[in-house]
């Protein structure tokens, strides 16, 4: 998938997670992720926002994979700036765990 298509997917299921369509979001976001495998930065967010979602509905299982998997994500040197802020909330979630 391009990035314009995957940002544009994300995007969408943030428009849902605003509009209080948890199911909507996790399904776009979950189809985006399984095509997202070559590009590690929306792995990071998008596997974040996931965390998180699971996370306030407890269900920790899946949170804390979602979580993991945005932390074991191999970045490209120059990209750590860009989800600092993901990396540290998911820390800052499974510490809740």
């Amino acid at each position: 998938m391009l990035n314009n298509e995957l940002n544009n997917k994300f995007n969408k299921a943030l428009f849902y997670l605003d509009k209080g369509k948890i199911a909507e979001a996790k399904t776009i976001l979950n189809e985006a992720l399984e095509k997202t495998k070559d590009n590690s930065w929306f792995c990071v967010r998008i596997n974040t926002v996931l965390g998180d979602l699971y996370f306030r509905e407890g269900d920790i299982p899946n949170a804390r994979k979602h979580l993991n998997e945005a932390l074991n994500t191999p970045l490209d040197e120059d990209m750590d700036d860009l989800v600092d802020y993901e990396l540290e909330l998911c820390k800052e979630i499974l510490n809740k765990i």
